[in-house]
């Protein structure tokens, strides 16, 4: 999964960070990491810092305080309403299949924890690399390549809360600053995200075709499903479980068939009618106890790295003939001229 969603308000995102993004999943302690080209060029490097992240909400330097890019904080009338006319920022969401998750949830293995995080380090180097800024001076109208991205990640291990309870859902928000250093004209302007958008498709397969991959290429077995839009899973854990921690997506798709939403209204279910995760009713050691319960605990014990190296073997020839060489042009679908 790849989500991407502009956000237009500076207050909004700081209080998303304080609420929800600094915010610690089950066992896991780290905070929010800086990364990018355009975060090297400012300096800032490691864990993110909230003053500096709010300052580029606002438009400034977090080292000198100076304004960033030339962009001011105008507003414009929609539907009667006073709103923002600048975009601060845009919020990127990586998720991987639920059986990853679970697994996760399960095993800990750092194994494949690190082969999801280089699948999405790889993918935003690729999203960086066509970056761009818009070009007006001297009467111009187009765009030029800057090939650098200002951005931070923060990793999420859980769900939002249903009724108090979370699910297993291993994800990663990458927010990317409203801000890109122009190598030619040599001063930081606002970003040119729309050919990003468009290839928004592209670049959600080229992270699951990678992290496929780089899972069997660890001996990692995977099977083929019809469910969801990524078309596989891990073989040790079945549609059933998967099923069990997917709470929330059967609560989006029955408030979307109930009030049959298009493609566009059941994506705005899925981000503004959600529960704070601050409702959760178990934490830390107590949440993975009361997973283990659903599950079944003789079955949630018995998952293990070896039976996943092991998995269901027919169903993984299938899927290693499609992912098994590395990511080509032939391997993952190409993007059309002009998107």
């Amino acid at each position: 999964m790849l989500n991407i969603e502009v956000n237009r308000s500076a207050e909004g995102v700081e209080r998303y960070f304080d609420r929800e993004l600094a915010v610690s999943d089950y066992l896991m302690k780290e905070p929010g990491i800086w990364a990018g080209r355009g975060a090297e060029r400012l300096g800032l490097r490691g864990p993110v810092q909230r003053s500096e992240f709010v300052a580029l909400l606002r438009n400034e330097n977090p080292t000198t305080g100076k304004r960033l890019t030339a962009r001011r904080n105008t507003s414009r009338q929609e539907n009667g309403e006073t709103v923002s006319n600048r975009q601060v920022g845009y919020g990127l969401v990586f998720g991987v299949p639920k059986s990853l998750s679970v697994y996760l949830a399960i095993t800990g293995d750092q194994v494949v924890e690190n082969t999801a995080r280089s699948a999405v380090d790889e993918t935003m180097r690729a999203m960086e690399a066509e970056m761009q800024c818009k070009v007006r001076k001297g009467g111009l109208h187009e765009d030029r390549r800057t090939g650098e991205m200002l951005y931070s990640k923060f990793f999420h291990r859980d769900s939002r809360p249903i009724n108090g309870l979370s699910d297993p859902h291993w994800h990663v928000h990458c927010f990317v600053h409203n801000a890109t250093f122009d190598p030619v004209e040599e001063r930081w302007k606002a970003g040119q995200f729309r050919g990003l958008i468009a290839d928004k498709g592209y670049f959600q397969e080229y992270f699951h075709t990678l992290l496929a991959q780089r899972l069997m290429a660890s001996g990692y077995k995977l099977r083929r499903t019809d469910r969801g839009w990524h078309q596989w899973e891990m073989a040790c854990i079945t549609d059933r479980e998967v099923q069990l921690f997917s709470k929330r997506n059967e609560l989006i798709d029955t408030l979307s068939e109930e009030r049959e939403s298009t493609p566009d209204e059941e994506s705005r279910i899925a981000r503004h009618e959600r529960d704070s995760k601050t409702t959760k009713l178990f934490r830390g050691k107590a949440e993975i106890e009361n997973w283990r319960q659903q599950m079944a605990t003789e079955r949630w014990d018995s998952i293990t790295p070896e039976v996943a190296k092991r998995g269901l073997k027919p169903t993984c020839r299938s899927i290693r003939a499609k992912w098994r060489s590395k990511p080509t042009s032939t391997s993952i679908p190409s993007r059309a001229t002009g998107c």
